[in-house]
């Protein structure tokens, strides 16, 4: 991590868990399955992990997300809130927007990205994002003073996303390029955020004997980063989701970090609208005094 985080003594509890612009905020939906997710990509989700699968989306919709971390530990609030919007224009592509956000006490990260993503040919999906990063750092008395904060509390950068989609018969691949221009947040001194590659297959069991259309999906991805060990910049997950009824999906996941619950409700149309509800519970596999990481996520799609 960047020398201005050792001045900040809550921080350094947050820096174990997150490096700077990691993957923390996203939907209930995706949280269920443990973010094995860039080949199973459609909605909102697309917008945080592979931009391609915007390409998907028929009708426009929108999304709110509230995820409280790491709930139970002591002094400690750490929380996310995202906004996203799909809208799909017929023979032109599909538009995106997503506004995130993580908060802490002495922290802050915001996100501003506009997407785009169309179907090259039957098969193959692209997809590409401009985004803006930015966070800021609150400070208190025995920080104020100190020379890295004296030009200013906060910096941000754009950068760029880039992903791929492609469908042979029952199976969906998929691979994201994330902050491609590697920018550099640095209030003092450099502080880039790496470059994330990550290569994902969905797999659709049709005929099982207790469920149709049960989707199976398995993730890889790496952080090309400087700091931290291999956990830190490598991890796998796996999930799979079961439609127990057309209203009632289950899902379930783990990655080298974190055990996945979720489910997700699709309520029945009113006035054209479709409303979904989504939830997950995810457990740390090390991080211990904590009941773990709660996801909320309300959406709405219209013109079904």
């Amino acid at each position: 991590m960047s020398l201005k985080i050792k001045f900040l003594t809550f921080f350094i509890f947050v820096a174990e868990l997150f490096s700077a612009f990691r993957e923390v905020n996203y939907t209930a939906k995706s949280a269920g399955l443990a973010c094995a997710y860039v080949a199973v990509c459609e909605g909102i989700d697309s917008l945080v992990f592979n931009p391609a699968g915007m390409a998907k989306t028929n009708f426009s919709e929108v999304n709110f997300t509230h995820s409280k971390l790491f709930y139970g530990l002591e002094d400690v609030d750490l929380q996310t809130n995202l906004f996203g919007y799909i809208y799909p224009v017929k023979n032109i592509g599909s538009f995106g927007l997503l506004v995130d956000n993580f908060l802490s006490h002495n922290y802050k990260e915001y996100v501003v990205g506009l997407y785009y993503a169309r179907r090259i040919v039957e098969n193959i999906s692209l997809g590409l994002g401009v985004k803006y990063l930015l966070h800021q750092y609150i400070l208190d008395k025995r920080t104020e003073t100190d020379p890295v904060f004296l030009n200013s509390k906060e910096k941000g950068d754009y950068t760029v996303d880039f992903g791929l989609i492609t469908t042979v018969r029952d199976v969906e691949l998929g691979c994201s390029f994330k902050n491609l221009t590697q920018p550099d947040v640095g209030l003092k001194t450099k502080d880039i955020v790496p470059m994330q590659v990550r290569i994902g297959i969905k797999y659709i069991f049709n005929e099982l004997i207790f469920s149709r259309n049960l989707n199976f999906s398995l993730d890889i991805w790496y952080r090309m980063q400087e700091w931290g060990d291999t956990q830190e910049k490598f991890n796998l997950a796996g999930g799979v989701e079961i439609p127990v009824s057309h209203y009632l999906l289950c899902r379930a996941g783990m990655n080298l970090s974190e055990v996945a619950l979720g489910f997700g409700f699709r309520l029945p149309e009113v006035y054209r609208i479709n409303f979904k509800l989504d939830y997950a519970f995810l457990f740390p596999l090390e991080l211990k005094s904590t009941s773990g990481t709660h996801r909320l996520s309300f959406g709405m799609e219209f013109g079904k």
